[in-house]
């Protein structure tokens, strides 16, 4: 009999194989596609026997089989689904015309991500967990980053870290607890058909303090054959090079560092070598080990084993905003890219980084050239409820149901959703075109991009973000052509509505002035986002 399956979904297939086998070990199958290319397929037990989790990546017709049972099934995959972009135009790839990441049909993927470390706990019901993913996805968020049950700020085995099932291995790592998986893999299909991509972060890293890197690959087996078929994300770990607590914010020694690092790399490569189909990878940093970004942690050519270099730059408020820009900042001239920040001043989080501090750290990492911003708020990254608190204590009181529902989420979803109608993957930032009243050298100051259309977008942060409130009292902006005429529009990053708007020519430098303000050119001291356009109809003059 043969399945029918859309183009970028999956089946499961029963190999015909129904005896547990013995330290870890599971079957494989051979995946040969509509071309002719074989990919090697590792198997899961379903509780009562093995199946094979096969991804549809062309139209046409897919046979699998075994090399001890021979032929098992086949199945032809037809055109995508259209329920969700992520459905219909399939899992992420690196776009190298862009240097952003984009769906396997082309279509960029405009990354906002949401943290839901302990997403696989019990402190949140399938339903709710359901919920809460289509909530995200309807407000423009379309991905998670999410544990595999080794988690973050949790004790080995502490009920605070338990599914229902309890832990991903039974007590000592002594066998994989196949209950904890079949529990897990109902979440993770629950974000897919959300239109949310699962970046799945293995473990964290302090957890190889227990395992072996052989119970590690073990780990990341199961966690491929189940899932390496959807459309997902891998980070090989969290924290990789973070030593286990119970003081994570000493310094940790470079001895330290270098074992964890070479031990992760190699686990690393082991995921790139077992993953049938090459889902891009990349690895947490650890700031405690002085490491902010992946590539930092793995320089020079062992970054050739990751995909994305991702950032960690601190929860310290706006005291945190300095460092995160020289972090990427330097990321950016490494020149690996895409750059993603998927871990800075979660909204709520020791008491700070409201939801004005989330839209600057959107908007001035978008204009700057990241690929995309993964968003957190506190409580909601550990599932908080009354009976949580984590090694390194409480972070805050909020519990997750309520810090859902920060409004930093709203508005970051809204932006991606405003500007995924534009040419993003095609900005050139301009943040050093801008000029100030004062001149600004630090990380708050306003930021700049250019589409290929020659409409500048400028975000200028809250005055409250700034030394001096008059910061912003003159505002210029250098632009394509001179003595051109260009629409000034300023657009409220809350709600996306505009809220004025006028004319101007620019001058024979090319430079387009905004009116000037008694303390801000700005309509209020709250930040803003300004389109700078040129008029469709005017002439294009330069005495150049």
């Amino acid at each position: 009999m043969t399945n029918l399956v859309p183009l970028y979904g999956h089946v499961d297939v029963p190999i015909g194989l129904r005896e547990r086998l013995r330290d870890h070990i599971s079957p494989t199958i051979t995946h040969v596609d509509p071309n002719g290319l074989e990919r090697t397929v590792p198997c899961y037990w379903s509780g009562e026997e093995w199946y094979a989790r096969v991804h549809a990546t062309a139209q046409g017709s897919h046979r699998l089989r075994s090399d001890i049972l021979g032929a098992i099934g086949e199945f032809e995959a037809g055109a995508p689904e259209n329920s969700s972009v992520l459905a219909r135009s399939g899992p992420l790839v690196r776009d190298r015309d862009t240097r952003h990441t984009a769906h396997r049909d082309g279509t960029p993927f405009l990354w906002l991500g949401d943290t839901w470390w302990h997403g696989l706990g019990d402190r949140v019901t399938d339903g709710e967990f359901s919920e809460l993913a289509r909530h995200r996805a309807a407000q423009g968020f379309n991905a998670v980053q999410i544990v595999a049950g080794l988690n973050v700020d949790v004790e080995v085995f502490s009920p605070l870290g338990a599914s229902l099932a309890g832990w991903p291995w039974t007590e000592g790592f002594g066998d994989i607890n196949h209950a904890w998986w079949q529990g897990a893999d109902k979440r993770i299909l629950a974000l897919v058909n959300a239109g949310l991509v699962p970046v799945i972060f293995g473990a964290w890293g302090y957890y190889l303090t227990w395992m072996s890197d052989e119970h590690m690959m073990a780990h990341w087996r199961e966690i491929i054959a189940r899932w390496s078929a959807l459309p997902v994300v891998w980070c090989v770990a969290g924290e990789v090079t973070l030593p286990y607590y119970p003081n994570p914010m000493r310094e940790v020694t470079s001895a330290e560092r270098e074992e964890l690092r070479g031990r992760w790399l190699r686990i690393a490569e082991y995921v790139r070598d077992l993953d049938p189909y090459a889902r891009l990878l990349t690895a947490h940093p650890a700031p405690a080990s002085r490491d902010y970004a992946t590539s930092e942690t793995f320089p020079g050519t062992t970054m050739d084993t990751f995909d994305i270099d991702i950032l960690q730059t601190g929860h310290s408020g706006t005291h945190s905003l300095e460092w995160t820009r020289s972090v990427f900042d330097r990321a950016m001239r490494r020149g690996f890219t895409p750059v993603i920040n998927v871990e800075v001043n979660y909204e709520g989080i020791a008491g700070g980084s409201d939801d004005t501090v989330q839209r600057f750290l959107w908007w001035s990492h978008i204009l700057a050239g990241a690929s995309g911003f993964t968003y957190g708020s506190q409580g909601l990254w550990g599932f908080e409820d009354e009976t949580y608190q984590g090694l390194t204590g409480s972070w805050g009181r909020t519990q997750w149901r309520d810090a859902a529902s920060r409004p930093g989420a709203s508005h970051l979803g809204a932006a991606r959703n405003w500007l995924a109608g534009r040419d993003w993957a095609a900005l050139v930032p301009m943040s050093d075109g801008v000029r100030c009243a004062r001149n600004i050298v630090d990380s708050v100051r306003p930021c700049a991009a250019e589409l290929p259309s020659g409409e500048l977008l400028m975000y200028l942060p809250a005055l409250s973000l700034f030394a001096a409130l008059d910061s912003l009292q003159t505002l210029s902006v250098s632009v394509r052509w001179s003595n051109y005429q260009y629409r000034i529009t300023f657009i409220d990053p809350r709600t996306f509505t505009e809220e004025l708007g006028y004319e101007v020519t620019s001058d024979r430098w090319s430079t387009v002035s905004l009116k000037s303000g008694m303390l801000s050119a700005a309509p209020s001291m709250e930040d803003w986002l300004v389109v700078v356009a040129p008029r469709s109809d005017a002439g294009a003059y330069s005495d150049g």
